[in-house]
């Protein structure tokens, strides 16, 4: 982690790594859910430490939406309200990127759902 703080202190270090700008950087690293899954994979790269945490949520997200498609309307809304998770901003998502904020969300969401439902 000090090579990260020390990249951090001087993040044009990380600006052709990650395709930010020092100030997107430094933003990111104060706030650190605005980070996206892509940009968490190219750090880990990047560093050499494993990126199968950010393969696996890139790899199974995509399969969330014909899920939630199949579902019926009522148990849908409810999840959609829970996660915060409208069918138009996980279609933007998925056609862009996740904000760690927004998958933190979705686990939420995910988790509290589930919760309400009969065994």
């Amino acid at each position: 982690m000090r090579h990260f703080n020390d990249d951090v202190r001087n993040a044009r270090l990380l600006e052709p790594v990650l395709g930010l700008t020092n100030n997107s950087i430094r933003q990111r690293y104060n706030k650190p859910q605005l980070w996206r899954i892509s940009e968490i994979r190219r750090l880990a790269v990047h560093y050499s430490l494993s990126e199968t945490a950010c393969v696996r949520v890139q790899e199974t997200l995509p399969q969330l939406q014909p899920y939630l498609q199949q579902l019926p309307g009522r148990q849908r809304r409810r999840l959609e309200r829970l996660s915060q998770l409208s069918n138009r901003k996980l279609t933007n998502r998925m056609a862009t990127d996740w904000l760690i904020a927004d998958v933190n969300e979705l686990i939420t969401g995910l988790t509290n759902w589930l919760a309400d439902q009969p065994a």
